[in-house]
Order: C-alpha cells, then structure tokens, then sequence
C-alpha cells in the first residue's frame, strides 16, 4: 500500500509542479532535527520525489517560525514539543526543481524517544533512524542540511 502511495505521490508531485511553483516562489518554511541518543526522526511523504526527510512545513501568516515547526511537528508525527524547547540550526534558501523558499531549522534533542504516528495521507512513515545508518537512506537536501549543520552527517 505505501509502495502505491508513493507512486502516485510521485505522479502527483510532477503534475502539481507548476501550482507549487507559484505558491512556492517566496514561501517560508521549517523543519525540525529531532535527536534522541544516536537516532533522529525522519519522515517520508506520500508526495514528492520519494526522499527522506526532517517533519516541517509551511509558515502561516503572522505565525512565528519556531511554533510553525512546533505545529507541524504535532500534525505530521504527534510529537508535541514547546516552542521554548526549539533551538535554531539555521536559515537556508533552497532552490529545487526551479522552486525556491527560505528555510527555517530547529533542533531539539529529547532525553528519550517519543513514538511518532504518521499522520495520513501526508506522511506515510515516521522513524527514528540510527545516525550511523543514515548514508542507507535517499536523504532530501533539507535533511541533508540540517544534520550537516548539526554535525552529523558528512557529505
């Protein structure tokens, strides 16, 4: 069932490019490194290229970036985490498949792991993932970033 979520999430991402590429041109968004001992949380949605990646998402208006993340967090995995928790990572404009948006990221190390629940139909899975295993992993290039910038990845 996953494998055909995916392949019709992949369709649906290509079909939807140009819809993405008008909200998208100068959209803000986040993400969130959730560490826990030697693993972090890594999501997989049921549209996009197939990548892995951090939970996060759009930026409401007037909403401050680090209780957006905290939202998502909540809406994509059921891990709920205050804002007084976040730490910034970094700010990054990515520029993808001709699409570009800024990039808030937080990390938040836990002292132990939460079970996160994929929330339907937007995430298909959520995992805890052994940092030593992540070169197992097609990695998006915001999850890239992210454990890059926290030192856990070299590329």
């Amino acid at each position: 069932m996953k494998q055909l979520m995916r392949m019709i999430g992949t369709i649906a991402f290509w079909l939807s490019w140009p819809f993405s590429y008008v909200y998208l041109r100068q959209a803000e968004r986040t993400r969130i490194l959730v560490v826990t001992g030697d693993k972090v949380l890594l999501v997989q949605t049921w549209h996009g290229p197939g990548a892995w990646s951090l939970p996060g998402g759009g930026v409401r208006r007037n909403e401050d970036n680090a209780a957006a993340a905290s939202r998502e967090l909540m809406e994509e995995t059921s891990v709920a985490l205050g804002v007084d928790q976040l730490r910034p990572l970094g700010v990054k404009v990515h520029t993808e498949y001709k699409l570009k948006f800024t990039c808030h990221y937080f990390v938040v190390k836990l002292a132990q792991p939460i079970t996160p629940q994929a929330h339907l139909p937007e995430i298909l899975e959520a995992q805890w993932v052994p940092i030593k295993e992540l070169t197992r992993y097609r990695l998006g290039s915001d999850a890239r970033y992210a454990l890059s910038a926290y030192g856990a990845l070299v590329q």
